[in-house]
């Protein structure tokens, strides 16, 4: 996923020397890239700390008790990084399609986008409250 957010970023600072200004692409590193490049370390970063330390390579069995608050905390952390890193992707793609149609005269694309861009902040917010807010 890192590998793929630094993709994007390349192509939209390509469009943005071709097509665009230059603040195009300051908000788009701003608003987008940022926050998902930021959830996509974290996430990798939680991954690698519960398999060296918390036993996330060995069967369910074979993790010790004592183990377990930390694999949980972990655990927790990739849940919401996971949430995170994808609403920002799905964001970030749906910007870059307006961002192309945004000279053009397709009137039932923009609202489909904008719909679109609604429904899946809706989506990431619907994922990422009950996480944090879940009953225990």
């Amino acid at each position: 996923m890192f590998l793929l957010s630094s993709c994007s970023l390349s192509a939209c600072r390509f469009l943005d020397g071709t097509m665009h200004s230059f603040l195009g692409l300051q908000i788009t590193l701003i608003t987008h890239l940022i926050p998902n490049q930021i959830c996509t370390l974290a996430l990798s970063i939680a991954n690698i700390i519960a398999n060296a330390n918390y036993g996330y390579s060995r069967h369910v069995w074979d993790i010790p008790p004592a183990w377990y608050p930390g694999a949980i905390a972990c655990a927790f952390i990739i849940k919401l990084s996971f949430i995170l890193a994808a609403t920002f992707t799905r964001i970030s793609v749906l910007c870059f399609y307006s961002r192309l149609v945004v000279n053009s005269d397709i009137r039932w694309f923009r609202h489909a986008l904008i719909a679109s861009h609604v429904f899946v902040a809706a989506l990431g917010i619907a994922f990422f409250l009950p996480m944090i807010f879940a009953c225990r």
